[in-house]
């Protein structure tokens, strides 16, 4: 790969890459359901994105420690359960998600998962307000296109849906 190459791909999400979601227990996982939608839910008052790793400047090991290493979840109740691994091109198969790169030199990896209300309008986060039914249906979507989950203190990974 070129420089430039190099240098575009800081910017550019490929529908190649996979990414990591880091689960939080018991909203993003369960042991009954497994991964629940909850887990691409925006919690913070106008977030744009649901935050994701970038495995092409991330290993699965250092999602796993990321996680590990957070110590103040959206609610108290919350702990870290472990990673989900998605690919881009599945997520992009839904024309109202899209994968953006959100790159800073001290947070490479760092990307999100964008929804859309529609083809202009990214979805935003309001405090106090429900979920839009519509973007309840895209969490739901992203949840059903997981290819794999590690646990965190498995190390192993295990399929948990992978279509085609």
């Amino acid at each position: 790969m070129s420089e430039q190459q190099q240098d575009t791909a800081k910017y550019i999400v490929g529908d190649d890459e996979i990414v990591y979601r880091l689960i939080s227990s018991p909203a993003g996982y369960n042991e009954i359901t497994g991964v629940s939608p909850d887990c691409f839910k925006l919690f913070r008052k106008n977030e744009s994105y649901v935050s994701v790793e970038r495995a092409r400047y991330c290993s699965l090991d250092d999602a796993l420690s990321n996680g590990e290493n957070i110590k103040k979840w959206f609610a108290e109740s919350e702990s870290f359960w472990g990673v989900a691994s998605l690919s881009v091109k599945k997520i992009r198969q839904h024309k109202q998600l899209d994968v953006i790169s959100k790159y800073t030199e001290s947070h490479p990896g760092h990307a999100g998962i964008q929804m859309k209300l529609s083809e202009e309008q990214v979805y935003k986060n309001k405090e106090g307000e429900p979920t839009p039914m519509e973007i309840l249906a895209l969490q739901t979507y992203l949840s059903g296109i997981i290819d794999q989950v590690v646990k965190k203190d498995s190390r192993c990974l295990k399929s948990h849906r992978v279509a085609d």
